[in-house]
C-alpha cells in the first residue's frame, strides 16, 4: 500500500494545528496513519490519508506559536521550545532561540527562513 506522506512529516489533521506522522497504518480500502500532536503529545490513530495535508516548518511553528506564553521564565520558554522543534530539527534546519537582554520578548529564529517573537505577559 503507498503512502504519500512520509513518517516524521507534520500534517494537519482537518485543519488541527500541527502533528507528526508516527508509524504508518493501513486498511484495506485507505492508506492510514498513527499521528501524534506536537506540542500535546495526544495520539490519533487510523487518520485516513485525505484528512491530512503536510505542514512545512513555517506553518508548524505558526500554529503552535499562538500557543505559547512568555512569563520571563526563561527556562520553562526554552523547555516549550524544544518541545517544538525535537520534532522539526531534521526538517527545519538551525534553529536559535532566547530572551532579549532585560527578558520582556522570547525569540524564535529559522535560519534564513523567520523569526517569531512572543511579548511577556
Amino acid at each position: 500500500m503507498p503512502y504519500a506522506i512520509a513518517k516524521g512529516k507534520c500534517v494537519s489533521h482537518n485543519g488541527g494545528g500541527c502533528q507528526c506522522v508516527f508509524r504508518y497504518r493501513g486498511t484495506a480500502e485507505e492508506p492510514t496513519y498513527l499521528i501524534r500532536h506536537c506540542m500535546t503529545g495526544t495520539v490519533t490513530d487510523q487518520v485516513p490519508e485525505s484528512e491530512l495535508a503536510e505542514l512545512d516548518c513555517v506553518d508548524v511553528i505558526n500554529n503552535c506559536w499562538m500557543m505559547f506564553t512568555y512569563t520571563g521564565d526563561n527556562g520553562a520558554a526554552s523547555q516549550w521550545v524544544l518541545k517544538l522543534i525535537k520534532d522539526l530539527d531534521h526538517v527545519c534546519g538551525a534553529a536559535s532561540w532566547g530572551p532579549n537582554e532585560d527578558n520582556t520578548v522570547y525569540t524564535l529564529t529559522l535560519a534564513g527562513v523567520q523569526t517569531w517573537n512572543k511579548n511577556k505577559v
